[in-house]
This record gives structure tokens, C-alpha cells and sequence, in this order.
């Protein structure tokens, strides 16, 4: 009987483990935010480097740009370090986000497979980081770039819900297959350095071999593009009357917007670069929010009302003779 008491009052009650595992999804949240932006950060300044390396915005413009430039153009020493720093903060953050929860006081509330994503992930960067560099092969920048934007989205996803079980609507599924289709026909525009020398709008008007020969990958992705968009900002509008959040929305639908416009500005062959950069870091933010907005809550009490109005009419036009 001693024992037993000593046991009942040792143990932590329900209310102390509750409160730690808030403090465990509190602390996920704001080391999961933390590792989503520095990992944007990284893609941006790679795809500066890379983007530099390949001489963007060479004279004359936009021929010369990947037509076997003679001269490599070396990025700026503060680029390289400044990417380095962001990467070794990102694999600390995905190795915190990982001990917190899978550890004892995170509890069972804690996702456990966005973790493993994080983690291997940034290992993969890792191990690729070795063959990267601005004048790496077009396949090994690809795989860094689907691979960022897969850490990206999972941390994301841990820093808007972490919690496990969430299941997404079919209209849900559909944004994200038109966004990913986008990311990777541009990610595969960008890396085989076609975006830039391409200024047509459906096609690629440059002399480049690879553009002329690629250049259905371009107009695939302004096409893909301008009608993700579009579903985007619909979707994104809907998702505030579900629920979402609406500083995220406001977020998703600028961010699409803003990303598109300098899409068209780097295909007009105006500021190339940083309407490319601008490009790349809209479009990451733009995953981002499209993550956060399929947590909802409690729709906007406009959007409560407009809802009962219409179950309302219905439920009279179906009790009429």
C-alpha cells in the first residue's frame, strides 16, 4: 500500500504530460518554421550560384546564356558562405525537430514520418552537396532542388500542424499535383539553364542547342504555371471559407501572383537575374502557404452564415409539394 501511494505520487499527472506535450509542439513549431525558412534560403542562394556560374545575363543577352560560356563566372565569396552557414542551420534544425519528436516528452501526439522525411532529406543533401557547385551537372542540380523543396514542405507541414492523421480533400490533392508539376517543370527549366534563354512565350527563341532542343519544357511550364495559378487562387479563396487561415492565404495568393509577373518579367529577358531569384523564392514561399492553408479550423462567420442560408433554401425547396 506505501508503494502504491509513493507511485501515485511521483507519477505526473495528466494535466503536467499535457502541458509538456504542448511545450514539445510549441518547441516543434518554431524550430520546424525555422528550418522551412533557412531551407528556402539555401535553394535561393544555390540557385544564385548556379545561376551566375551560368552566366546570367551575359552579353549578348539572352543567346550567350548557356551556349558554352568560355569563362565560368565565380559567385561572390559571401554567397558560398552564407549558403554553407544555412546548411549546417538546417541540419540542426531537422536533427532537433527529430530527437523532440521521437522523444519521451513529445508524447504520442507527435508525427513520426515527417521527421524520418526531414532527416533523410538533409542527409541526402549531404551526401550530394559533395558533387554540387555551380558547374554541376544538370542532374545532380535537379535532385538538390526537388530534394530542398521536399525538406521544405515537410518542415512546413510539422510547423502548421504537428500532429498526425490529417487528411486532405480531393481538391486539396489536385493544388498539390498542379504545384508540383509546376516546381518540377520549372526546376528542370531552370537547371538545364533553358528558363532565361528561352523569350518566347510558348517556346524558346534562343540559339542555344539545349534550348532549341528543350524548349517545349519551358512553354509546358508557363503554361502548367499560369493555370496553377489561376486554380490556385480559387482554391486558396475557397480554403479561407473552410477554415484557413487568412493571413496565410493572403500569403498564397500574392506570393502566386507576384511569382507569376516575374516569371513573365525573366521571359521578356529584363533584370534576368534577380527576376529569377525572385521567381524561385515566390514559388517556395507560395509551397509553403499552400501547406499552411489546408489546416482550417473554424470557417469565418460570414462564411457559417452564408452556408446555413443555403442549407436553409434547400431543405424548403425539398419540403414543398
Amino acid at each position: 500500500m506505501p508503494t502504491s501511494l509513493l507511485q501515485v505520487q511521483v507519477s505526473p499527472s495528466n494535466d503536467e504530460r499535457e502541458l509538456r506535450a504542448m511545450r514539445a509542439r510549441r518547441l516543434v513549431r518554431t524550430v520546424a518554421w525555422s528550418g522551412a525558412a533557412l531551407t528556402l534560403c539555401v535553394l535561393v542562394l544555390a540557385a544564385a550560384m548556379r545561376l551566375q556560374a551560368a552566366g546570367l545575363g551575359c552579353e549578348p543577352w539572352p543567346t550567350c546564356y548557356g551556349a558554352g560560356i568560355v569563362r565560368v563566372v565565380e559567385p561572390p565569396a559571401w554567397t558560398r558562405l552564407a549558403h554553407r552557414v544555412a546548411a549546417m542551420l538546417v541540419a540542426l534544425c531537422a536533427v532537433t525537430v527529430a530527437v523532440l519528436c521521437f522523444s519521451a516528452r513529445g508524447g504520442p501526439r507527435l508525427p513520426k514520418i515527417r521527421p524520418l522525411v526531414v532527416v533523410g532529406g538533409v542527409a541526402a543533401l549531404a551526401g550530394l552537396g559533395r558533387f554540387s557547385g555551380p558547374t554541376a551537372p544538370s542532374a545532380i542540380a535537379l535532385a538538390n532542388l526537388l530534394l530542398g523543396l521536399t525538406v521544405t514542405l515537410a518542415f512546413a507541414s510539422l510547423a502548421t500542424s504537428p500532429q498526425p492523421g490529417r487528411r486532405l480533400s480531393t481538391a486539396d490533392r489536385f493544388t498539390a499535383v498542379a504545384l508540383a508539376a509546376t516546381v518540377v517543370l520549372g526546376g528542370v527549366a531552370s537547371t538545364y539553364r533553358l528558363a532565361a534563354g528561352c523569350t518566347g512565350l510558348l517556346g524558346c527563341t534562343a540559339d542555344a542547342p539545349t534550348a532549341a532542343a528543350l524548349g517545349w519544357i519551358v512553354g509546358s511550364h508557363r503554361i502548367v504555371g499560369v493555370a496553377a495559378v489561376l486554380w490556385t487562387c480559387a482554391w486558396a479563396a475557397a480554403s479561407y471559407r473552410r477554415g484557413a487561415a487568412r493571413g496565410w492565404v493572403l500569403v498564397l495568393i500574392a506570393s502566386c501572383l507576384a511569382a507569376a509577373a516575374f516569371g513573365f518579367v525573366q521571359a521578356a529577358g529584363i533584370a534576368a537575374l534577380p527576376a529569377a531569384l525572385m521567381h524561385h523564392a515566390l514559388g517556395g514561399v507560395a509551397l509553403v502557404a499552400a501547406v499552411a492553408c489546408t489546416v482550417r479550423k473554424d470557417p469565418p462567420r460570414w462564411a457559417a452564415a452564408v452556408e446555413q442560408r443555403q442549407r436553409t433554401r434547400t431543405h424548403r425547396g425539398r419540403s414543398l409539394p
